[in-house]
């Protein structure tokens, strides 16, 4: 081992100065020499004052250098041990450096940023508003204390948006030019979230106060409009009543007729909906469940097998069409969930009798006839404790559900006078089952055929007639008095 050789060793396991002390200038000597980095270079013949100089300049020299790692491993350790996100970014966007934690936050590997682009990494090419990013890098880089503290909305790899609130400064160049910009981020995603739900609180009761007022409105409305169409029907009746089947003028007064029925019917709208009801019309649920399976099918992946079976003649109910509709998104949404490996997903309607004891199908229902509506998958199932809680409102076992969804569904059921069941076993899928009271079209009709046609004859009786408005009192009196009875009023 010559002399250079063990300056090398020397330099690198020990850390200490080397200078060198020869009597051999040449090149050859020179470079090796130099791949040791030594804190000097004498040259024989010296002087003992110049050999202390530079003895004393090698050791102050490392000295400060010694230091200067220390600093620079206690601010690397500093940045990397952050718990915000820290980037630095030359004036093109292109990403110089990125400690730990904004790697981990953003989703990329190490040194997977360096190098890229601010906008289409971690910043979205348009934001949820539509901005174009790439107006405010620019603006930043030219005038970052505009930007000095702001917050945007961010990119994560997996393609989250993400909301951080930045704090930006400028590293300028000895001329004071710009070079590039640290920014020192902290996710506020959360705070974001949580002032839009505020906002959309607030919105919402905006909308109760503003529908509130529009109810109350329009129950004045159709109450009043209501005194005004019994007096029309009424006297349309009375017209009918007079006039000759063959009479021409006879279709005319049928025409002013139906159109009051229509009119009756949307009064009828009207009063439910000022008093916050919703209309239930006679619905069939083979129709429904054909209807929304198309829309089904797109919100189930395509390795769930949906099966549909229908009973052919399955009876009506009577419902609102709205809330069964959310009812089978909800319960179809919730299998899917349950089958992330793929499975099978029936929905079934049937007819079913509820008998007394020992025949009873439903539970707690009385005896009668009703619909079943059921939804069945393979999935992971669950064990007789969740089962149990599964309608209880903020019961859920899904990270990010609110659970309240069947809690919803149970809600909108016994608002249909209806019944449902949950069977379930770990590894074996669920069912469920709604059981809904069948309604027959045919027998209220029948019903209203033989009110209508009873000849309801007086014989002089006195009837009290009590009514404010002069319309409805006027007709009502006159077809008292022409069923035959007396009247008060």
């Amino acid at each position: 081992m010559d002399g250079v050789q063990a300056a090398g060793e020397i330099h690198d396991r020990l850390d200490i100065p080397v200078v060198y002390i020869t009597a051999y200038p040449d090149n050859k000597t020179l470079q090796p020499a130099k791949a040791t980095e030594p804190y000097g270079y004498i040259l024989k013949p010296f002087e003992e004052r110049e050999l202390h100089i530079t003895i004393e300049m090698a050791l102050y020299k490392h000295t400060m250098e010694k230091r200067l790692k220390e600093n620079e491993a206690k601010y690397r350790e500093l940045v990397e041990n952050a718990n915000s996100i820290i980037l630095r970014w030359d004036t093109n966007g292109k990403i110089t450096f990125c400690n730990e934690f904004a790697n981990t936050f953003f989703g990329y590997g190490a040194d997977d940023l360096l190098g890229k682009n601010v906008v289409g990494t971690i910043t979205p090419e348009r934001d949820s508003a539509g901005h174009d990013p790439t107006q405010m890098i620019r603006k930043i880089t030219l005038d970052p204390e505009q930007y000095s503290a702001h917050e945007n909305e961010n990119l994560r790899k997996n393609g989250e948006r993400v909301w951080v609130a930045w704090t930006n400064k400028a590293i300028r160049d000895k001329e004071g030019r710009i070079v590039e910009i640290v920014s020192v981020g902290n996710d506020v995603t959360a705070t974001k979230r949580a002032e839009e739900r505020l906002r959309q609180s607030e919105k919402q009761l905006r909308q109760s106060q503003k529908m509130e007022a529009i109810g109350r409105l329009a129950g004045g409305v159709a109450h009043d409009f209501n005194n005004l169409l019994m007096t029309i029907s009424g006297y349309t009746e009375l017209v009918l009543k007079r006039l000759d089947q063959q009479d021409p003028t006879r279709k005319y007064v049928k025409q002013i007729q139906k159109a009051g029925e229509r009119a009756v019917s949307l009064t009828r709208q009207l009063l439910a909906f000022s008093r916050g009801q919703l209309l239930k019309t006679e619905l069939d649920l083979n129709i429904m469940v054909n209807e929304i399976e198309t829309m089904l099918q797109r919100l189930i992946s395509e390795d769930i097998d949906f099966v549909v079976l229908i009973e052919p003649e399955l009876k009506h109910i009577k419902a609102n069409a709205g809330q069964i509709e959310q009812i089978m998104l909800n319960l179809a949404v919730n299998a899917a969930d349950a089958m992330p490996n793929g499975g099978r997903f029936t929905i079934k309607t049937q007819n079913v009798i509820n008998g007394e004891k020992d025949l009873m199908v439903i539970p707690g229902a009385p005896p009668g006839e009703f619909v079943c509506l059921s939804f069945e998958d393979t999935g992971s199932g669950m064990d007789k404790k969740t089962v149990d809680r599964i309608f209880d409102p903020f019961f859920t076992t899904k990270k990010k559900g609110t659970g309240l969804g069947l809690a919803i569904v149970y809600g909108i059921i016994k608002q249909h006078n209806g019944y449902i069941t949950a069977d379930s076993r770990p590894g074996k899928g669920s069912t469920f089952r709604i059981y809904l009271p069948a309604f027959s079209s045919k027998s209220a009709d029948r019903t209203k055929v033989v009110i209508v046609s009873q000849k309801l004859r007086g014989n002089g009786e006195q009837i009290l007639l009590v009514e404010d408005k002069k319309g409805v009192r006027e007709v009502s009196t006159t077809v008292l008095r022409e069923n035959g009875y007396g009247n008060k009023g």
